[in-house]
């Protein structure tokens, strides 16, 4: 539990949420949504430091290095997107100290071929079937192989046609796939953390032919960039 929450309602970026935490470090005057107290800015003069890693840790403090963090009230951001959820540490009520999984954004070049074919489709499995090791009966090309999926849930296969063109876990633009992977937390495909092998598949019916590629996600970058296009379906 958080005592405190930066209302991101503008989905500002970590920078500007830091910015926003240096101004009312300094604000005489009160800083808070409750009715039934005051809280000056400048009493709490202490509301993130840096980690030895270079991450923004969000904290409760006076300024003095024994009272960091051990006010025992948390600070929670919220609505920070992308890599900025890789950047920042929360420290809540219980001194206890937080971090979002490591999540993966993968993009995938259909083409615009592929998204003009009504009758087109993708589908992405986990090479090495759900213990992430080759060979059995689960592997990519068997009867039994597993499909990826998002943090929520999300199969990641879907006809084109259909694909939400609104942002979430799983989309398509004009040309792109883009879909999200828990590093850290998937267990479809292998334990949670590994680096896991995928294959995307992307097959039209009277526009494109087919296409497949294949990629490794680490937790190497947030950010993961592959071309899946099929070629001009000339046999029609």
């Amino acid at each position: 539990l958080f005592t405190w929450t930066v209302n991101n309602t503008g989905a500002g970026s970590l920078n500007q949420v830091v910015a926003y935490l240096d101004a009312i470090a300094t604000l005489n005057a009160d800083i808070n949504a409750h009715a039934t107290n005051t809280n000056d800015g400048q009493t709490y003069n202490v509301w993130y430091r840096y980690t030895g890693a270079g991450k923004i840790q969000a904290l409760v403090g006076t300024g003095a290095a024994a009272d960091i963090g051990s006010a025992g009230e948390g600070l929670f951001i919220e609505s920070l997107v992308g890599s900025d959820k890789l950047n920042v540490e929360f420290i809540d009520d219980a001194g206890d100290t937080l971090t979002y999984p490591f999540q993966v954004t993968n993009t995938v070049t259909v083409g615009t071929g592929a998204v003009a074919d009504t009758n087109a489709w993708v589908h992405c499995f986990f090479r090495d079937g759900a213990d992430n090791a080759i060979g059995g009966g689960d592997d990519f090309n068997s009867s039994g192989a597993v499909t990826v999926a998002t943090p929520d849930a999300t199969d990641v296969k879907s006809d084109l046609s259909t694909l939400t063109q609104s942002v979430t876990e799983f989309y398509r633009t004009a040309t792109e796939v883009l879909f999200v992977f828990d590093h850290t937390g998937d267990t479809v495909g292998g334990s949670a953390g590994e680096n896991k092998y995928v294959v995307f598949e992307c097959e039209g019916d009277g526009g494109v032919t087919a296409a497949k590629t294949i990629w490794q996600i680490t937790n190497a970058s947030p950010t993961i960039s592959v071309s899946c296009v099929p070629g001009v379906e000339t046999n029609v």
